[in-house]
C-alpha cells in the first residue's frame, strides 16, 4: 500500500462522512416550476452589413483586448487578476482588498463607495460512489453572503473531460430548486429573465467538455447558498489500474493570435465572430490566485464497491487518506486531513487481483422497449511482439510560461529519461515550443551515444517562458514533407494542454497526421487531460499522466510498451440485431488497454462481435448481453458518447448546423449538459425588489500546487493584439467614412 494510505478502524471513515455531511433543510420545497415557458430561439444570424452599434460594439472590444494585454505585457509579474485590479484602480476604486490577497474560490462585490468586500467561500464536498468502472459524482459548494448588497456570482471550474453532467440543485435558505436542461440560448434566457426580476437562479454551461461555468444571481445579505452538481462517467483501466481523477483547480488557457493576416480579415468582416471569441477567451481563463493559507478547504470521500474483485494496492498520489472496510467488503476512502486545499488534482488509483478480474464487463439498462448496453473488454495479452521496425522519434517539450515550476522539471526528467531508452536503430529530434517553436537537430539523426549526450544537455538547460503556441511545434512535427523512408514516425508531446484553441489543433491533428502516430504526456497537478486525450485520440496514439518526479520512470516504461504496436487494430463491432454504437469508428488499442463501447439497441435477446488485427492475425470474440449487471445511468453514458462522436465528426469537417441540431436533440433528451445545451434552476418566487442593484464579480480559482502565477505576460501575445487592435480602429474608422460619403 502506498505510505500516504492507512487503513482505519472499521467505521472510521463512515462516522465522520456522516458528521461532515452536508443535508438539505427538511421543511425544504422542491418547485420545479421555472416561470413559464422560455420564449422561442430566435432565428440564427446571417450575414449582414455592418450596423452603427456593431462597430461600435466592435471597436469596444477591440479596444479593451489591446488594453488588457498591453497591461499585461507592461508587468511580466502581474497576473490575470492584478490586471483587473489596475483597472479598477484607474477607473479609482479603493478596494477593501486585492485579488492579491484572495487565496480561492472566494467571491467578491463591490460594496459601498466602490470597496470591494469579499464573501465567505464555506467548502467544496465531493462524494464519489464507485460500482466497478461506473462512478457516480456529486460535487457541493456552499457559499455565504456576508455583505450587505445581493449578489450575483460566476465562477469556472474543471470537471473530467468524460463527465455526462445531469444535476443541477441549488439551495437557497428552506428553499432547494431543482434545474432542467434547455438549449443553451434559451436557457440563458431564462436565467438573465429570472435574475433581473429578482428571483434565485442559476445556470450551468458548459464552455469546453472538461470545463464549465455556474453563475448564480440574488443572493441576499447574510444568505448561505447552496449548489449541487451531479455527473456519471466510466473508469478505463490501464495495465489493471483504475484511476479517479477529479480536477480542483485548472492551468490558465492560453489564448493564441490570429495564425494568418487572412484570419485577422475574417474577423474584421465578421464582428459577432470576433466578439465570440473575445468572451470566450474571457470564460476560459478565470483570475488565478495563491496562498499560504486554505481558504478554499474541500472535503472529499470515496465508497468502493468491487463487486466481490479482490483489492491488491490503493493509493492516493497527491493527499494522505484514511481506508475503512467493512464486512462486505465495501471500502469507504476519506482525506486524512478534514480539508484540503483546492490547488491540484485529487487522484486515487486502486489495483484488483489479476486474477479474479473478468476479461469482459457488461452493463445495461433498459427504458421501455429500448435497451442500452455497455461493454468493456480487455485486449488478449500478446504471445509474442514481433520485431519492432526502426523509428523516427519526435519529442516535442513545453516550455511555456504555465509550465512554470514543477511542470518543467517533470518534463525535463521524463525526456531525459526517454533519451536514454531509444534503441540503437532509431532516430530521433527535439522540438521545444513556447511563444514559438524550434527544432534541436531540423532533422532526425541517430541515436548514438553522441547526439544523445547532446540532446540531454540541451534538455537540461530549458527554462519555461513564453505562451504555449501547440500549432507551431505540431507544424514542425507533422510536417509531410519529410521522408520516413519506411521508417515508423512517432511524435511524443509533453505538455500541460493549457490552451483555448483544442478544436482548431484537433482539426491540424486530423489534416496533417499522414502516417505518423500521436502519444500525449500530461504533466502537471492540473493538466488538460480533454484535450490529451483526444489529441492522442485522432493522433492515433495513446495518453499517459505523470504526475510527480517520482513516477516518471514507472510511467515511461509503460509509455515504451505501448510504443511497441498497438495491442489491436481495424477494431469493428458487428451486434446481431440493429444497434446504435459508439464510437464509431474503434480506435485502435495498446497494450493494457479496454475497449469499451456503449450502444442502444431494442429490448431483446442480442449479442456483439468484436474484431480486430493482433500481431498473431486476425481476432474475434462474441459477448452476450445476456446475465449483464443493471445499472442506472447507462443511457445517459452511451448518449455523452454520442455527443462526443458528433463533436469529433464536426472537427473532421461534418456540417455544423447538422452536428449541433444532433447534439441538441440527444441532449435535450437524456437530459445533458453540451456546448449546446445547459442547465438552469429558477425559483419561482422574487426575493430582491427591482429598485435594489445587484452587484456582480467573477471568483478567481487556486492555482495549481508547484506554478506560479507569473504568467499574464506570457499567457497571450499582447503586442500582437494590440496590432490587432489599431487595425480594428482603423477598419471601422475607414468604414465609417465611406458609409457616410455613401
Amino acid at each position: 500500500m502506498q505510505q500516504n494510505a492507512h487503513f482505519a478502524d472499521p467505521g472510521t471513515a463512515r462516522a465522520r462522512i456522516a458528521g461532515e455531511n452536508w443535508h438539505y433543510p427538511e421543511e425544504a420545497t422542491h418547485p420545479h416550476d421555472t416561470g413559464g415557458t422560455p420564449p422561442a430561439d430566435p432565428p440564427a444570424p446571417g450575414r449582414r452589413r455592418l450596423s452603427w452599434p456593431d462597430r461600435l460594439l466592435l471597436f469596444v472590444v477591440a479596444t479593451l483586448f489591446a488594453g488588457l494585454h498591453l497591461r499585461a505585457d507592461a508587468s511580466p509579474g502581474a497576473t490575470h487578476a492584478q490586471v483587473q485590479v489596475q483597472v479598477q484602480v484607474q477607473a479609482q476604486v479603493q478596494a477593501a482588498i486585492t485579488f492579491d490577497e484572495v487565496t480561492s474560490g472566494t467571491l467578491l462585490i463591490r460594496g459601498p463607495q466602490g470597496r470591494l468586500e469579499p464573501i465567505t467561500q464555506l467548502r467544496t464536498q465531493v462524494t464519489f460512489d464507485v460500482a466497478g468502472p461506473l462512478v457516480r459524482t456529486s460535487v457541493k459548494q456552499a457559499f455565504l453572503n456576508d455583505s450587505n448588497a445581493w449578489v450575483e456570482g460566476t465562477y469556472v471550474f474543471p470537471l473530467p473531460d468524460e463527465a455526462a453532467v445531469d444535476t443541477l440543485r441549488l439551495v437557497v435558505g428552506n428553499r432547494i430548486i431543482e434545474g432542467e436542461i434547455q438549449e443553451r440560448q434559451a436557457a440563458r434566457r431564462s436565467y438573465e429573465t429570472a435574475r433581473d426580476a429578482g428571483q434565485v437562479a442559476s445556470l450551468v454551461e458548459q464552455e469546453r467538455p472538461n470545463l464549465f461555468t455556474t453563475s448564480i444571481a440574488n443572493i441576499g445579505p447574510g444568505e448561505e447558498i447552496l449548489i449541487e452538481i451531479g455527473y456519471q462517467q466510466v473508469l478505463k483501466p490501464s495495465d489493471g489500474v483504475f484511476e479517479l481523477r477529479f480536477p480542483l483547480t485548472l492551468t490558465r488557457r492560453y489564448v493564441p493570435p490570429p495564425a494568418r493576416i487572412d484570419d485577422i480579415v475574417e474577423d474584421l468582416m465578421e464582428p459577432a465572430r470576433l466578439i465570440e471569441k473575445a468572451i470566450d477567451a474571457a470564460r476560459v481563463t478565470p483570475p488565478v490566485a495563491t496562498s499560504d493559507e486554505w481558504e478554499h478547504p474541500v472535503v472529499i470521500s470515496v465508497h468502493l464497491d468491487l463487486g466481490g474483485l479482490t483489492l491488491t494496492d490503493i493509493r492516493s498520489h497527491h493527499h494522505e487518506i484514511i481506508i475503512d472496510r467493512d464486512k462486505n467488503d465495501l471500502y469507504t476512502v476519506i482525506l486524512g486531513e478534514p480539508t484540503v486545499p483546492a490547488d491540484r488534482d485529487f487522484l486515487l488509483s486502486w489495483v484488483t487481483d489479476i486474477g479474479s478480474t473478468p476479461e469482459a464487463a457488461v452493463f445495461t439498462e433498459t427504458i421501455g422497449d429500448e435497451r442500452f448496453a455497455l461493454v468493456m473488454l480487455m485486449p488478449p495479452e500478446p504471445a509474442l511482439l514481433p520485431a519492432v521496425p526502426p523509428r523516427d522519434l519526435i519529442f516535442v517539450i513545453d516550455t511555456s510560461g504555465s509550465m512554470h515550476g514543477e511542470s518543467i522539471r517533470q518534463a525535463r526528467e521524463a525526456l531525459i529519461m526517454a533519451l536514454d531508452r531509444l534503441g540503437p536503430s532509431d532516430r530521433f529530434d527535439i522540438i521545444e515550443f513556447n511563444s514559438q517553436a524550434r527544432s534541436l537537430f531540423g532533422e532526425v539523426l541517430p541515436a548514438n551515444a553522441y547526439f544523445i549526450r547532446t540532446a540531454q544537455q540541451f534538455v537540461g538547460a530549458l527554462r519555461a517562458d513564453g505562451g504555449t503556441n501547440i500549432a507551431a511545434a505540431l507544424g514542425l512535427a507533422l510536417d509531410k514533407h519529410v521522408e520516413t523512408q519506411g521508417r515508423l514516425r512517432q511524435v511524443v508531446f509533453i505538455t500541460d494542454g493549457s490552451v483555448s484553441a483544442e478544436t482548431q489543433l484537433l482539426e491540424q491533428i486530423s489534416r496533417d497526421l499522414g502516417d505518423a502516430r500521436l502519444f500525449t504526456i500530461g504533466i502537471g497537478s492540473a493538466p488538460n487531460t480533454w484535450f490529451m486525450r483526444q489529441a492522442a485520440t485522432f493522433g492515433r496514439g495513446t495518453y499517459t499522466f505523470i504526475d510527480s518526479i517520482s513516477d516518471v520512470g514507472e510511467q515511461l516504461e509503460v509509455l515504451f510498451a505501448k510504443l511497441e504496436l498497438p495491442a489491436l487494430t481495424e477494431l469493428e463491432t458487428h451486434w446481431s440485431i440493429m444497434a446504435e454504437s459508439f464510437p464509431n469508428p474503434v480506435p485502435d488499442v495498446y497494450a493494457g488497454e479496454p475497449v469499451i463501447v456503449t450502444a442502444r439497441l431494442p429490448a431483446e435477446w442480442a449479442y456483439l462481435d468484436l474484431t480486430g488485427i493482433t500481431a498473431q492475425g486476425e481476432w474475434l470474440r462474441r459477448i452476450y448481453l445476456d446475465g449483464a449487471n443493471d445499472r442506472p445511468g447507462i443511457a445517459r453514458l452511451w448518449a455523452r458518447a454520442k455527443i462526443e462522436d458528433f463533436e469529433n465528426l464536426q472537427i473532421l469537417g461534418a456540417d455544423k448546423d447538422m452536428v449541433r441540431e444532433s447534439i441538441v436533440d440527444t441532449a435535450l433528451k437524456y437530459g445533458l449538459v453540451s456546448k449546446y445545451t445547459s442547465l438552469v434552476a429558477v425559483d419561482k418566487t422574487p426575493v430582491r425588489l427591482a429598485s435594489l442593484d445587484l452587484t456582480s464579480e467573477m471568483l478567481p480559482n487556486l492555482a495549481p500546487a508547484g506554478t506560479t502565477v507569473a504568467m499574464a505576460a506570457t499567457a497571450t501575445p499582447a503586442r500582437l493584439w494590440l496590432l490587432i487592435g489599431l487595425v480594428c480602429f482603423v477598419f471601422t474608422f475607414g468604414w465609417t467614412a465611406l458609409w457616410a460619403r455613401a
